[in-house]
């Protein structure tokens, strides 16, 4: 059947959370072992396929999985950002009746694990190292592309220097306000280079160092207060940044006991100094902060 007398709004389709895991090479050791996460997908055109049935043109999302895992395979080692941009652009070169091509790529290291007795380490073991994930997205349109890149899944506490009081407060608000308080939550950094010609992996590595010597350094009023220092921090410090966004999702921390007095000697004071917390992970309170270079950054 043909559907006639519509207009097609924004579609795409394609492949999302293609996992491999990439070991080696075995001549220069195991060292390098990560897993990553593709998705692609190809956005608007192909209205003949949508609207008559015609699929001539119609990449099958498998075959945007293959070239995807090739890629990939091929270019190990590299900066998620360099891996994202090839893919993409190789979709568009092979299939140019295609307006625009997105790409996504997380990549999260694996470390060798040590052993205490230094004769029984083979060298072969690895464990999924941190709680990060680095994190590139490419969209090629016209031969012209998009380059934004980040850092999710970040698990962050600050223990203390942060406050949160002078907020609006009526029938429906059960905070009270604190004078210190603790904070943690999942960041999540994502930014947009000035140029594709940097060294991805200073500018991520630097990026983040700023970042989060704010997160330690600053002394908050709010969460929104935290991250639009952090913001700025970026800005001010890594020059080849256009735009930074984070995203805070908190998570709740409800005190248990402030100590306890049942050990003697020195461990008896570190426990007395000591918070424990309940962790609620959800529901979750969002914020997110975006920040261009160029704009007012309010003391």
């Amino acid at each position: 059947m043909t559907v006639v007398a519509v207009d097609l709004g924004t579609r795409y389709y394609g492949k999302e959370d293609i996992r491999i895991l990439v070991v080696g090479p075995p001549d220069g050791g195991l060292g390098m072992v990560y897993e990553q996460r593709i998705s692609v997908l190809l956005r608007d055109g192909l209205d003949e396929s949508y609207l008559a049935g015609d699929n001539t043109r119609l990449v099958t999302s498998d075959a945007q999985r293959n070239l995807a895992v090739r890629i990939s395979t091929e270019s190990a080692g590299e900066p998620v950002e360099a891996t994202a941009i090839e893919i993409a652009y190789e979709i568009w070169r092979r299939y140019p009746f295609v307006p625009e091509v997105e790409v996504g790529l997380a990549r999260r290291p694996w470390t060798a694990m040590t052993m205490a007795e230094p004769s029984c380490a083979s060298g072969h073991g690895f464990m999924c190292g941190g709680s990060e994930d680095q994190v590139s997205r490419v969209t090629v349109s016209g031969g012209e592309r998009e380059i934004l890149s980040g850092i999710e899944g970040l698990r962050l506490l600050l223990a203390t220097g942060s406050r949160f009081e002078g907020f609006l407060s009526d029938d429906m608000t059960p905070n009270e306000p604190v004078a210190d308080r603790a904070i943690a939550g999942d960041l999540s950094i994502h930014w947009v280079p000035l140029s594709a010609e940097v060294d991805f992996p200073v500018l991520r590595s630097s990026l983040r160092g700023a970042i989060m010597s704010a997160f330690q350094g600053v002394r908050s009023e709010s969460v929104q207060h935290l991250l639009t220092s952090m913001c700025a921090e970026a800005i001010q410090k890594v020059p080849e940044v256009e735009r930074v966004v984070l995203r805070f999702e908190s998570i709740a921390l409800g005190m248990v006991h402030g100590g306890s007095e049942t050990v003697d000697g020195a461990q008896s004071s570190r426990m007395r100094e000591a918070r424990v917390h309940t962790m609620t992970e959800l529901p979750r309170a969002v914020t997110s902060v975006s920040m261009e270079r160029g704009n007012h950054v309010p003391k």
